[in-house]
């Protein structure tokens, strides 16, 4: 992962740990930080980091 990624992916998953996340919003821009990504490596990352929250894979606003 680049320090762009890294940097962004750290900003998501403190907003995963507020309480009452906005949902929605962190399925939209993990998907959208999934499709920006390089390597396959950095998506994969990313797609692991979105599982830990059930309900951010569930959303149907989160496409790849």
């Amino acid at each position: 992962m680049n320090k762009s990624e890294q940097r962004e992916l750290i900003k998501l998953e403190m907003w995963a740990r507020v309480p009452y996340p906005d949902i929605g919003m962190l399925a939209r821009a993990y998907s959208a930080l999934i499709r920006s990504t390089d390597t396959n490596a950095s998506r994969n990352v990313i797609i692991v980091s979105a599982a830990q929250i059930p309900a951010i894979i569930q959303h149907p606003e989160f496409v790849l």
